[in-house]
């Protein structure tokens, strides 16, 4: 792979982690604010998944029919705390508005958050490839130097790898000489 496109992967990864975090730190706000563990929305989740008729749901509960393990405990038990989260909608999974409110209500968490692992995790990947961008060389100088010297590596090591085979080919060459000389001297001993 290319320079840049590595650049381009690892810039992509750590906006995904990103975005991971971001949609953890809505989760754990989320909690705080109804007092509902994230668990047991997911739970409620599962169990309006398996009950549900769309086709969503005939997918879900295909899924769990492949498991190898048995689920037929826990959906009992399931089935026992099922009628909190049939009506309530306090056990419902954090939509997208729910998002929006914890924004409106938790501004400034959310801000110091996101500065911060905007700061740690994607600034200094764009602020990179910026410099690479302005300056291509004195960036990938110093940030290749690893890699150059690894492929100086390999090709010192093939080149060792050549030269071997090479002794090796004319040792064997050296050897079906000495063996064919050797033929002929037994034939010449036996023929006295």
């Amino acid at each position: 792979r290319g320079y840049g496109y590595r650049m381009c992967e690892k810039l992509t990864a750590f906006i995904i982690l990103y975005l991971i975090y971001r949609r953890q730190m809505y989760l754990v706000l989320f909690a705080v604010d109804t007092k509902v563990l994230p668990v047991a929305r997911d739970l409620c989740t599962q169990w309006r998944l398996h009950a549900g008729k769309t086709l969503l749901s005939q997918i879900f509960v295909l899924a769990e029919r492949s498991l190898v393990v048995s689920i037929d405990h826990a959906l009992e038990e399931m089935g026992e705390v099922s009628d909190k989260c049939d009506g309530d909608e306090k056990y419902h999974p954090m939509r997208v508005d729910d998002e929006q409110e914890l924004w409106n209500e938790y501004w400034k968490s959310c801000i110091m958050f996101e500065m911060m692992f905007l700061c740690i995790l994607v600034v200094p990947q764009i602020s990179f490839v910026v410099m690479h961008s302005l300056f291509p060389e004195e960036t990938a100088e110093r940030l290749l130097d690893a890699d150059e010297e690894q492929e100086q590596e390999i090709v010192t090591l093939q080149r060792k790898q050549a030269e071997t085979e090479e002794i090796v080919k004319e040792q064997d060459e050296k050897i079906e000489k000495l063996i064919e000389e050797l033929r002929q001297l037994q034939q010449s001993a036996s023929v006295r």
